[in-house]
């Protein structure tokens, strides 16, 4: 751990009050984007970014420019930072600046922890296999956990703060809430799961941009059509090719791998609603930010669940992040944060 409280030391340095420098000219387009509302006051790309170089990263706006120049919206990472940079403002009200810098050094905390986790499993496999070095020529542990502390709060900083306040304002689940959610969902823990899916994007399939809340609410009535012709009896697999949007599992008719709770890479809600659904049965649309899903569940792996007292931290993590979806969508609706 030598190298983590190295890193440590030197990135809390690095990052501690730090300010992004304000570029020279006239402001990049990026900037004055729209990406969403509170309260029907329009918020921008440029507040965003801002708020990314107070937390984590002095140089965003330099990085942004030259990553994405004159237009950001479309592509997957900017819209996992917009998701939780309104998440963050929609959490972050009302708390205090002592609980929003503990937040903020908890979640610097969890990224340098990942990151020293991946140092020794990059030392560990060059043991393994007899490479010459972990790291390229000229690169020292250091620096290289250095740069991927940089770049992973780039990428998940807001994801990980988020994380961190919706732990101060959450009850943390008792043993008692544990049981009761094991025993409420107990199709989440029973095994992996065969099932298809069929999936409306809520993006443009030309330009790959998001869809504004109108967009949103007629791929929404898309879906509800979709699932009443499955009802109905239309063949799944058929419905799927024709109209799912989603690459990987249409052309196969929506058919996807065998998969368990903990390694879905389907949102969390989404996932949530497919373990859900017993074998043979078809679930609901379900709205997720990427889209809306209809899950046909073909069937399960048969074993029993585990034991609660194996499985105790899974089911309790569960919970929290249940718990931490309530808080940010009621919190979003009290202040009328939308995306656009």
């Amino acid at each position: 751990m030598r190298t983590f409280l190295l890193v440590g030391s030197a990135a809390l340095a690095w990052l501690a009050g730090v300010r992004g420098q304000e570029p020279s000219g006239p402001p990049p387009a990026w900037r004055s984007q729209i990406i969403g509302f509170e309260g029907g006051v329009a918020i921008t790309l440029g507040e965003m970014v801002q708020s990314l170089e107070q937390l984590f990263l002095p140089d965003a706006s330099r990085h942004f420019d030259s990553q994405y120049g004159s237009t950001l919206r479309g592509s997957e990472q900017v819209e996992h930072w917009i998701q939780g940079y309104l998440d963050y403002r929609a959490l972050s009200g009302g708390l205090s600046a002592d609980q929003l810098r503990s937040a903020r050094e908890q979640a610097i905390a969890d990224a340098q922890e990942i990151i020293a986790q991946r140092v020794e499993q990059r030392v560990a496999g060059a043991a393994r296999s007899g490479a010459p070095a972990p790291f390229p020529p000229g690169v020292t542990a250091e620096a290289w956990a250095e740069h991927e502390l940089r770049r992973y709060l780039t990428n998940e900083g807001f994801a990980l703060l988020d994380r961190r306040l919706a732990e101060l304002q959450i009850e943390a689940p008792t043993h008692g809430d544990v049981l009761r959610h094991y025993a409420e969902f107990p199709l989440r823990w029973d095994g992996g799961i065969n099932a298809s899916m069929l999936f409306l994007s809520y993006r443009e399939p030309a330009s790959g941009a998001r869809l504004d809340a109108a967009g949103r609410a007629e791929v929404s009535k898309r879906a509800q059509a979709l699932h009443q012709e499955l009802v109905a009896g239309a063949d799944f697999a058929d419905l799927a090719r024709r109209r799912s949007e989603h690459a990987s599992t249409a052309p196969k008719g929506g058919a996807m791998d065998w998969l368990s709770y903990t390694s879905s890479p389907l949102p969390e809600e989404a996932t949530a609603a497919l373990f859900d659904t017993p074998s043979g049965n078809l679930s609901a649309p379900v709205p997720t930010r990427r889209g809306v899903f209809i899950f046909l569940v073909h069937e399960r792996r048969a074993r029993p669940s585990p034991p609660l007292a194996k499985i105790e931290t899974l089911v309790s993590e569960d919970l929290r992040r249940e718990r931490a979806r309530r808080l940010i969508l009621e919190r979003r609706q009290k202040l009328r944060i939308d995306e656009r």
